[in-house]
C-alpha cells in the first residue's frame, strides 16, 4: 500500500515504519534484513518520515544521507 505512487498521509507512513523497525528487533536475520530493506524503501519514497532516525536525547545522529 506505501510503495506505489499514491500519496498518503505521512502519519501513517511514519507509524508503518515505525512499526516494521521495531519488528525487525524481534525476528530472525533474514526476516530483519528484508524489513529493514522495506524500511529503507519507505524511507527514500517519504523523505518527510526521515526525521524517525533523529536521536532525542540530543546525541548524535544517523540520519545522514541514505544511499
Amino acid at each position: 500500500m506505501l510503495c506505489d505512487d499514491r500519496q498518503h498521509d505521512m502519519q501513517k507512513a511514519a507509524a508503518f515504519i515505525k512499526r516494521l523497525a521495531t519488528l525487525s528487533l524481534c525476528v530472525g536475520s533474514a526476516d530483519t534484513m528484508a524489513a529493514l530493506v522495506t524500511v529503507k524503501h519507505l524511507l527514500l519514497k517519504n523523505v518527510k518520515c526521515r526525521n524517525l532516525l533523529e536521536n532525542d536525547t540530543g546525541g548524535g545522529s544517523v540520519s545522514g544521507t541514505i544511499p
